[in-house]
């Protein structure tokens, strides 16, 4: 059934299988004769006197690389893997040419994440860009702890640690950054807001923001202390001089795209809009950003078909006028859109709000995937059997799983919370929109997850080398069970969050974890017609040796982000209760399963328990179920295990460099064509990001 889309047998999927003679992976069409470029020096990727092979075989088949040309360095404690999008050269150039539009519209918004997830956040990574912009009169020691500095606040978006919502620890001291700042300012750096505010008023203004572990020490919104106040100790710029208490009375108009804050006793709602004059709509919060926004989303819409150009058009009516129902036809179009290029922005992303109404600045530009999307399509097709499957009660289980809706795509830039360490899915528009919910799987993104992360973690943690045949396989079939599959199978109480409020998220994440890995670990291909026999077993031993490595690499550090908690979870309990055992073998440490019936019981013990939870909205079972297994692990072996992933060149996060896209003009100046580029350093990445 799925066997033929999923592989006959666990194939060598990090070197894809060599093309047929005379087929291109890296397919392009050519250029009119009647239509200059310039640049004449750079081969456009849309120009190849190579004959294009059959669609399916150039969607297929991506170039082969070896798994060293993922990784693209590390900084700090970050590994840096680098993404590719193969299919890119396929598109037509109007495509390429509204990629290149699309991706500038959502950069243009980039700087509305950091100034919404702290009041500081953007001057300070300002501040430090303006010292590394104008650096050369700093010694060595001085500019490489400026740069390093400059690097944390990239990788993090702002100045929390991404997995710990603890403020990071930058490696300069005040001093340091006084003396830095000065020398900047003298070769012309801008500090300070000019006549209102010199370089030392800005200096002790952030001093607090930036050196003091004890001032707003914490990222509120995630797990929050026991009679602490969600909304006002929250350290998000959403909120200022709220409470909690008082917002059960408040209307809000602009509810999702605001922040709300209290003037001369009065609480206001500040509109995130660029505002129109011809119409008389004053403009709002990060009105000029949002300008730009609109600006490149109409230079988009020249290049744009028209089911896009309508999606636009409603983007563009609801960033100038901050109507919440015009983002909503956007959303419905865009959740019809079957096109090739697919792209997602607005203040969609709700999670972080204590009170998940109010969106932060999130988008990304993608190419679809046709190959891997009927992979995701046929998956889709099977939910039903898989719901059928897992070892609940029956009224547990959500009937009746929605048609197919989900997608493969290769991500080409993307701006949201998470910055540069981004997810391996996203949804294309909020669940809550008409046409929401529906996810975009990173194809991209799992390959070099899979090559550049995975595969070292296995080498260390596994014996032989048959995994290797299935790592791709793995890691994309896992997302998709994780992300788009297990997220609708079960049934869950209305007052799930009121009740559970914020467990309930961790123990949504740590159920769809636990059922992708129950999927995996049977044998699917008999009973469903997945993957080929045998993979289940591999595939088990894989993602163990993920999770319990991620383990190792963060295990002194109280998590705080939903996903990374569901992952200490898990992965807690297999260890502590389903017989996963880390045993000695001369210096390595190998990765068992002891008794594979035990850890099936296990498991599936553990999805009964979660689901219960979920169903009747179980405050006390969850609450016992987090604080038993969310501390840091004490395993005997952590420390040895620790030093080797290290060795081996692993970190605790990992984050992409995108690819660059380049563009082609016409003799009138126009975008008329588009390339790609994978050679862009990190650090060079960053500071092109800020020019948009």
């Amino acid at each position: 059934m799925l066997l033929a889309l999923w592989g006959a047998g666990c194939r060598q999927s990090g070197t894809p299988a060599t093309p047929p003679a005379g087929a291109d992976a890296r397919v392009s069409r050519a250029v009119p004769a009647n239509e200059k470029i310039t640049a004449p020096d750079e081969v456009s990727a849309g120009t190849s006197a190579t004959r294009k092979p059959p669609a399916d075989v150039a969607a297929a088949l991506p170039p082969a690389r070896r798994p060293g040309q993922y990784r693209a360095g590390t900084v700090g404690d970050v590994n840096l893997l680098r993404l590719f999008a193969d299919r890119f050269g396929d598109l037509p150039r109007r495509d390429r040419a509204l990629v290149y539009h699309l991706a500038r519209a959502v950069l243009a918004g980039r700087d509305i994440v950091y100034d919404q997830l702290h009041r500081h956040g953007l001057r300070v990574r300002r501040l430090f860009e303006q010292i590394q912009l104008n650096n050369s009169d700093l010694s060595p020691e001085l500019d490489g702890a400026v740069e390093q500095s400059l690097q944390l606040l990239w990788l993090n978006n702002g100045l929390y640690d991404l997995i710990s919502g603890v403020k990071i620890r930058l490696p300069i001291d005040y001093q340091q950054l006084q003396a830095a700042a000065l020398a900047a300012s003298a070769l012309g750096a801008e500090i300070g807001n000019g006549d209102e505010e010199s370089l030392e008023e800005t200096l002790s203004l952030l001093r607090g923001t930036i050196f003091d572990p004890r001032t707003e020490g914490v990222l509120a919104g995630a797990r929050p202390a026991l009679g602490q106040d969600l909304v006002g100790d929250s350290h998000l710029n959403l909120y200022s001089g709220v409470k909690m208490s008082e917002l059960k009375k408040v209307q809000e108009h602009y509810q999702r795209n605001s922040r709300l804050v209290r003037v001369d006793g009065r609480l206001i709602e500040q509109v995130y809009r660029a505002g129109d004059r011809i119409r008389k709509i004053p403009r709002g919060r990060y009105f000029r950003q949002l300008r730009r926004v609109v600006r490149r989303l109409q230079e988009a819409m020249v290049v744009a078909r028209r089911r896009e150009r309508m999606a636009i058009t409603a983007l563009v009516e609801a960033f100038r006028s901050g109507d919440d129902s015009a983002y909503a036809r956007a959303c419905r179009i865009l959740g019809e859109h079957r096109e090739e290029v697919l792209f997602s922005l607005g203040f969609s992303d709700r999670e972080i709000d204590p009170r998940r109404v109010k969106g932060l600045f999130a988008g990304f530009v993608a190419i679809g995937n046709p190959a891997d999307s009927a992979r995701v399509t046929a998956l889709e097709r099977d939910a039903g059997k898989l719901v059928a499957a897992l070892p609940w009660r029956p009224e547990w289980r959500r009937e009746g799983v929605a048609d197919p809706t989900a997608r493969s795509a290769d991500l080409l830039v993307s701006v949201g919370r998470r910055g540069p360490a981004v997810a391996r899915s996203a949804l294309l528009c909020p669940p809550e929109m008409a046409g929401g919910g529906k996810v975009v799987v990173f194809g991209n993104v799992v390959r070099s997850w899979a090559q550049g992360y995975l595969r070292p973690l296995a080498e260390q943690l596994l014996e032989g080398t048959d995994w290797s045949e299935c790592l791709v396989d793995t890691a994309f079939l896992h997302a998709v069970l994780r992300d788009v599959i297990a997220p609708r199978v079960g049934r869950e109480n209305r007052r799930l969050r009121r009740r559970l409020a914020s467990l309930a998220t961790p123990l949504q994440r740590l159920r769809n974890e636990a059922a992708a890995l129950w999927w995996l670990g049977r044998d699917l291909a008999r009973e469903h017609g997945l993957p080929a026999p045998g993979h289940g077993e591999v595939a088990t031993r894989l993602l163990l040796a993920w999770l319990v490595g991620e383990q190792a690499l963060v295990r002194d550090e109280v998590l705080r982000q939903p996903s990374w908690l569901a992952r200490r979870l898990l992965a807690r309990y297999l260890v502590e209760e389903a017989g996963v055992v880390l045993e000695q073998q001369g210096e390595r440490w190998l990765l068992r399963v002891k008794d594979a019936r035990r850890y099936q019981q296990r498991l599936e013990a553990l999805l009964r328990r979660l689901q219960g939870i979920l169903y009747r909205a179980d405050r006390r079972a969850a609450a016992t179920l987090v604080s038993r297994y969310s501390s840091p692990a004490r395993w005997k072996a952590l420390d040895n295990l620790e030093k080797l992933l290290r060795q081996a060149g692993l970190k605790r996060l990992t984050a992409f460099v995108m690819p660059k896209l380049r563009p082609q003009f016409s003799p009138t100046r126009k975008v008329v064509d588009a390339r790609v580029l994978n050679d862009e350093t990190f650090e060079r990445q960053m500071m092109r990001y800020r020019r948009y």
